[in-house]
């Protein structure tokens, strides 16, 4: 078979198919013409059904249809590496101002949107913040578990620093306390450690 006839035979069977498809919504279109005189309506209705079904048929079978789309969507890339470690970042710390706002903005937030993902995204990066913090304190020597020694805490790090290590909902975490905390951990870091 050569490629000349190939692609003369595939406009024939679109030719073939409308043909078909045009007879079919014929056939419908009579078939409907007749249950609307069957049911006991005016000859006139029945002729209205032709003309209401027919220019339908007409579409379709002029339109036609494709089983195969044009073009392939386009492939969505996965970020990898860093990239998809400071997109989650992201969502944690929106997460996380979405959580400090009002309760009735929450409210009215959580009747449309559940507070469950955003409360998963907050506790991810809230465990992440404390590790670095008690590790901090402890090469200072403070225990964070310890509340005689939340004075000391706050003098090194902040208040922010308490409402990361002992989080409720009552002193939301938000992205400007991670900032704060983590700007006092980034001094921490330049100057020397006094020895106790």
């Amino acid at each position: 078979m050569s490629a000349s006839s190939t692609f003369s035979a595939a406009p024939r069977a679109s030719t073939v198919w409308r043909i078909a498809i045009g007879v079919a919504g014929g056939a419908v279109a009579i078939g409907a013409a007749f249950g609307v005189w069957f049911v006991g309506l005016d000859p006139l209705w029945a002729i209205a059904t032709v003309l209401a079904v027919g220019p339908v048929v007409v579409v379709l079978a002029t339109v036609g249809v494709h089983d195969d789309a044009p073009w392939e969507p386009p492939g969505r890339e996965t970020p990898r590496g860093v990239r998809i470690t400071v997109a989650i970042l992201e969502e944690s710390l929106s997460a996380c101002d979405r959580l400090a706002r009002p309760t009735t903005l929450r409210q009215l937030r959580a009747m449309a949107i559940a507070e469950r993902d955003d409360l998963l995204a907050r506790s991810a990066i809230v465990r992440r913040m404390r590790a670095l913090l008690v590790a901090e304190l402890q090469a200072r020597g403070l225990d964070a578990t310890n509340r005689t020694h939340d004075p000391a805490v706050i003098a090194l790090l902040g208040a922010d620093a308490l409402t990361i290590l002992q989080p409720n909902n009552d002193t939301p975490v938000t992205t400007a306390a991670i900032e704060r905390c983590l700007d006092a951990v980034e001094r921490l870091g330049t100057e020397p450690q006094r020895s106790r």
